[in-house]
């Protein structure tokens, strides 16, 4: 009999352990029985918490045989409570009893070749060891784990090698009681099997302020911290290069071949992956259970909350079933996460040892998964095992809904016509949906495409080329991305791939394939047609190495096959709508058409369009959020996608204009208020066409290292994925639902295109999966048995079943015919298909006798060995196909994957639509659908009675967060009018806080809205379509890139000035404040000259510069307006501190004679002494100023010296 260690003994080196220094618990703590049975208590007092200890136990062998009939006897687990302890109470499967424990004994009788640790006697109750957590107070609780049912004599159970691993690793400190329960050990238990569930340990918490271990259990220094090779001045990566080289590696580390050779086969196995990822978290599975050493256990009790296990080296660990909990809270941390699983077990070792010269001592370990921050996918592995209920019992959503992009980015810079241009290569994904977007784009020195990229797509991880990317690239990273979002360097060519090579890793079959013709229209169109063989365009050879880039990336965290055949390619282009082809003097409407808004990072930005903080989609205050009132995920995704790219195609513009007028109709009320019921209930049907496509894979299914996985929670697994396909089906039925209430868009003169062509049908795909399967059937297994007649391979391999077993039913029948006796075939044991006789009946020689019951023998022969032998094949094959023919449904429900993304558009387009009309008819104010003009000579710009679209949505909200009544609250309205027949340009003036800014705002806000097809809150709105919003508002720098205020606010306005055209609309808010007064005016007043007589964009300009308003009076290209406001008690005899500024908020013709900086002063808390103070010095400088242009007109008008001498002596 094989001999069985503890698991803890799997990572003990080689030179042997430390003698514990407290005894060693060999059995469960204290026992009290009666006559009927013996029951498992612990006393409530004096008891010392038990710890887990990874020192090797040492017993004699001779002590260690398995008694046959052992006297069953409950087992008791001690572990603190914690919120993840429920996962390893999860039912048991009794079938895998027997192979998950000879699983675990020979696993660790393989590894531990130097000590000789005999088995512990059988335990006949099931249970499981439960996570060692620390609570936050420090209290350590203890708990019995136990699940019922007893055991068959003489079988060995996977709890009972998991008893034998892990009871005799724990330690008490007090010598009475470990002696107590040594004593109790071999003494018997009678369990009842129907009260096994009922039973429970009382639970006791450990004495406030006690110590985790003894003072002299600590260990000052685990073993990997005197290890020189991971010495801070010792780090090598895999080729020996020091962190301080520029090609050194940090995901590698080099580690001496003696190290491994001093190590157990474990430990090897270790060392290895972790030479490979050094700068990731190992999750090693032993037995059930995840383990981590070393320095990443440390990682693991410092972020998990988890407890060292007792030990000179680093090491803690949890149950399978609580990976996804606690492997997505380091990931959250901004770790990476490596799940080695065992893709081995012992018979196949056994197998491999049998062909193989040298023999292994451990079963086969694979890294299956490694994921970032970037790479998350929501597998049923990566959500805890909770029947999907959260931990307060409420249901469990698929994963976080906002988008995750992973980013690649290629810089390549070079000299064209004497300038020096900066061209990018991107390549994205949100690995939840499987959708890449790739592109190349010439960018400015100002990084203004990469800004908005950053911006519209926000990215949670980057991955660059190593020592290729500028100080300025990487400059604007940083000081636009959160601390958190790690930037990783590949290697070049290697990792970092070239064009062709990215060209051919996506010929391969297990990808793309060899056929083109066959591949997404995005990247067909990047493939140049003039060469034989597929190679790039000039044009796209930066995209199609950051595109290979990403696609290596995620081939190393072993997802690369399961994202590329989703076969989602967009195109990515900042630049969208054509400068050049917009700057005739008119447009058609055709000239518009497929074309959007440009709105780069600082437009987003600055005009709060969607949220800036990554952790929620869910800021207020921002358009994204005050319009966001969709019902389902991917409805609130696309809406994000229309605030950030506007549409400016005529007919687009108008079809959504039309949908949401109807939506706002009483038919359309009644049938909108009927769908979100509806679609309150459907799940994020994109990331689950995701998660459904890779279980259909071939590749996963059989390439794989998750195909060869042993997982002791495989069922539950499968049931989950089941639920996925289930959850798809009934959410796409709600689809269909929501269609046939739609109707109504279908009839009449009056209906709406965008609406009745939308293709919600997807009936007969949802009718041919309810044909070949039964629902219910498969969610209880997490299989699907084909209905008979709609498979015919798996229907003739059953045939072929029932084939033999008839046969052997006839044979029998055969058997007790020549006999003159009753003949029954009867299984015993493992032996199958006996035939069972009298005793008194006499057989011939080659009948071979295998087993006996009183008055009868059971036996087998020749011809029934052969037909057990073909019921074994045909039975197997049963197996494999229905295995297969589960991943077939998948595959067969990813092929029907266009019809599924239709019906999917066309719901997340309502969606929108109705978040829209919801918006229209919640603001309190007139709301009106803007009327487009196309082909104007002039572009116009024209609002009656607006308002800001999200204040008047906030506003109330505020004030009825401070209990102020709103019913009486009112907004004031503005009428602002740019180009047409009037100025294309607004010179804006008024006191501070007077609102400028806001309205400045509005109406580039206003404009977003109109082209997105959204009413606006407006008496009327007119416009010409704009092509691009330009802005420079409010006062920051960029600390990080070493850019002051002022050059922030001269480089956005140098972006205006060389792209913005007479179809652009501009907002400068106050230019030029950021340096002295008079080198701000003569910018200002210059900046303001270009784009109001050169290029003639509609602008808008708010200054504090008098002198400015002074130069451009009479301008007839500029109108003059104000911001109103009342002074009371204004004269030159009051003191400022008295004056009462009222702001009207209204928009006044003409200019504000005085910015009443004095009022905001106060306003602030500036104490009055020192605004007195300031208001003197004002009227000195403002008098000094006032004799001075006197002084200069008397001069221009001829005056003599005298009459100068005398004024400039009256004056100063």
């Amino acid at each position: 009999m094989s001999k069985q260690s503890s698991l803890m003994s799997f990572f003990t080196p080689k030179g042997g352990s430390a003698t514990p220094k407290t005894p060693i618990a060999t059995g469960p703590p204290k026992v009290e029985a009666d006559s009927s049975k013996k029951t498992v208590s612990t006393p409530k007092s004096t008891r010392a918490p038990l710890k887990r200890v990874n020192e090797r136990m040492k017993m004699d062998e001779e002590d260690s045989n398995v008694v046959e009939k052992e006297p069953k006897r409950r087992r008791v687990i001690m572990s603190s409570s914690s919120e993840g302890e429920s996962s390893d109470s999860d039912e048991y499967d009794p079938s895998k009893e027997k192979e998950d424990d000879d699983d675990e004994e020979f696993e660790d009788d393989s590894i531990d070749d130097d000590e000789e640790t005999p088995k512990k006697k059988k335990s006949a109750k099931k249970g499981g060891r439960k996570i060692l957590e620390k609570k936050n107070d420090d209290d350590v609780e203890e708990e019995e784990e136990e699940k019922g049912g007893a055991e068959s004599d003489g079988e060995l159970c996977f709890d009972a090698a998991m008893a034998t691993s892990f009871i005799g690793s724990f330690v008490m400190k007090d010598d009475d009681i470990s002696e107590k329960v040594k004593e109790l050990l071999d003494a018997e238990v009678t369990v009842d099997p129907k009260n096994i569930e009922e039973e429970e340990m009382p639970v006791e918490k450990k004495k406030k302020g006690e110590k985790e271990m003894d003072d002299d259990e600590k260990v000052d220094e685990y073993a990997h911290e005197k290890l020189d090779f991971l010495k801070p001045d010792n780090i090598r990566d895999m080729c020996g290069r020091r962190p301080d080289h520029p090609e050194y590696d940090p995901t590698t580390l080099k580690i001496s071949d003696q190290f491994l050779k001093d190590q157990t086969p474990g430990h090897q196995q270790w060392w290895t992956i972790k030479s490979f990822n050094f700068d990731t978290v190992l999750l090693f599975k032993v037995g059930k259970f995840y383990e981590l050493y070393h320095m990443d256990a440390t990682v693991a009790v410092n972020c998990l909350n988890l407890a060292y296990m007792k030990g000179n080296y680093a090491h803690c660990g949890f149950p399978e079933s609580a990976y996804g909990r606690f492997a997505d809270q380091l990931v959250q941390r901004g770790y990476k996460v490596a799940r080695i699983e065992q893709t081995e077990t012992p018979d196949q070792l056994n197998e491999r040892n049998k062909k193989e010269k040298v023999k292994s001592k451990v079963v086969r370990r694979e890294l299956c998964r490694i994921t970032s921050v970037g790479t998350r996918t929501f597998d049923a592995l990566d959500s805890p095992l909770d029947d999907g209920k959260t931990e307060d019992g409420g249901e469990m959503t698929i994963g976080d809904t906002n988008t995750a992009y992973l980013l690649a980015i290629k810089e390549v810079i070079m000299t064209r016509g004497g300038a020096r241009v900066t061209t990018f290569g991107v390549a994205f994904i949100d690995t939840s949906i499987g959708r890449f977007s790739v592109g190349s784009f010439d960018d400015d020195c100002y990084f203004s495409h990469l800004r908005t990229l950053i911006a519209r797509h926000p990215p949670v991880q980057i991955v660059m080329e190593r020592n290729k990317m500028s100080p300025s690239t990487r400059s604007v990273l940083t000081s636009m991305l959160p601390s958190s979002v790690p930037i990783e360097s590949l290697t070049p060519k290697k990792e970092f791939l070239e064009p062709e090579k990215t060209i051919t890793m996506l010929l391969d079959r297990s990808r793309l394939g060899g056929d083109t013709s066959s591949w997404p229209l995005t990247l067909r169109e990047m493939l140049s047609k003039d060469e034989s063989l597929p190679t790039s365009t000039l044009n796209d050879r930066e995209a199609w190495s950051a595109l290979g880039a990403l696609i290596s990336y995620l081939g190393r965290c072993l997802i690369d096959v399961d994202m590329v055949t989703m076969k989602q390619f967009d195109r990515f282009d900042p630049t969208t709508v054509s400068v050049k082809s917009l700057s005739s003097s008119t447009l058609s409407t055709t000239a518009w058409k497929g074309r959007r808004m440009v709105i780069d990072g600082v437009g987003l930005e600055q005009l709060s369009l969607i949220p800036l903080d990554y952790a929620s989609e869910q800021t207020s205050g921002s358009l994204y959020s005050i319009l966001n009132r969709c019902n389902t995920p991917f409805g609130g995704r696309l809406l994000r996608s229309w605030v950030c790219a506007p549409s400016c195609d005529k007919e687009v513009i108008e079809e959504r204009q039309k949908a949401v007028e109807w939506l706002m109709t009483s038919d359309g009320k009644k049938c909108h208020s009927k769908v979100e019921e509806l679609m309150e209930n459907l799940p994020d049907l994109e990331r689950l066409l995701q998660k459904i496509h890779c279980v259909g894979l071939v590749h996963r299914a059989r390439e794989h290292p998750d195909s060869r996985a042993v997982m002791f929670e495989g069922e539950k697994y499968a049931k989950k994925r089941m639920k996925d396909l289930i959850i798809a089906l009934e959410g796409f039925k709600l689809c269909q639902k929501i269609g046939e209430l739609c109707e109504v868009w279908r009839k009449g003169e009056k209906r709406n295109r965008l609406l009745a062509a939308a293709p919600f049908n997807v009936k007969k795909h949802i009718e041919h999966f309810e044909s070949i399967f039964n629902v219910k059937d498969a969610e209880s297994s997490g299989k699907i048995i084909p209905i008979e007649g709609k498979d015919a391979e798996y229907d003739a391999a059953k045939e072929r079943v029932e084939s033999i077993k008839e046969r052997l039913d006839e044979y029998c029948k055969k058997i007790g015919m020549k006999y003159q006796c009753k003949a029954t075939l009867v299984n015993s044991g493992k032996d199958r298909n006996l035939i069972e006789l009298p005793d008194k009946v006499k057989v011939p020689t080659e009948f071979d006798k295998k087993t006996m019951k009183k008055g009868f023998v059971r036996y087998t022969n020749a011809d029934l060995l052969s037909l057990n032998c073909e019921l074994n094949e045909a039975e197997s094959d049963v197996e494999c196909l229905l295995k297969d023919a589960t991943r077939k449904v998948f595959a067969d429900f990813d092929e029907r994957k266009c019809s599924w993304q239709n019906a999917l558009d066309a719901v997340s387009t309502l969606d929108v639509l109705i978040s829209l009309s919801k918006y229209s008819q919640s603001t309190g104010v007139t709301m009106c659908t803007p009327q487009f003009v196309y082909g104007e000579e002039k572009p116009v710009f024209e609002v009656v009675d607006s308002y800001h679209p999200s204040i008047i949505i906030t506003g109330l909200a505020s004030l009825s967060d401070e209990g102020i009544e709103t019913s009486s609250t009112t907004f004031v309205p503005n009428d602002i009018t740019l180009g047409g027949c009037g100025p294309s340009t607004l010179l804006l003036t008024g006191p501070n806080m007077g609102g400028k800014s806001t309205l400045m705002r509005q109406v580039a806000v206003l404009t977003v809205l109109a082209h997105m097809g959204c009413m606006v809150p407006a008496k009327k709105m007119r416009l010409s379509p704009v092509d691009r919003i330009f802005t420079r508002l409010g006062a920051s720098d960029r600390l990080v890139a070493g850019q002051s205020t002022f050059f922030v606010e001269m480089n956005e306005s140098a972006i205006a000035l060389r792209d913005a055209t007479k179809h652009s609309l501009a907002i400068f808010d106050e230019l030029g404040r950021g340096t002295g007064t008079l080198d701000g005016q003569s910018l200002a007043w210059a900046i303001m000259h270009q784009m109001t007589k050169r290029i003639g964009a509609r602008a808008v300009f708010s200054t504090h510069y008098h002198g400015l308003c002074e130069r451009l009076d009479g301008d007839k290209d500029v109108l003059q307006m104000h911001m109103g406001c009342v002074v009371e008690d204004e004269d030159e005899t009051t003191e400022v501190t008295k004056e009462a500024v009222t702001f009207l908020y209204r928009l006044i013709p003409g200019v504000c004679p005085r910015s009443f900086g004095f009022n905001a002063a106060r306003l602030a808390g500036i104490e009055e002494h020192v605004i007195r103070d300031s208001w003197s010095a004002a009227k000195r400088i403002f008098g000094d100023a006032k004799a001075l242009k006197k002084l200069r007109e008397e001069a221009e008008n001829g005056a003599n010296v005298e009459t100068l001498r005398r004024l400039i002596q009256a004056a100063f």
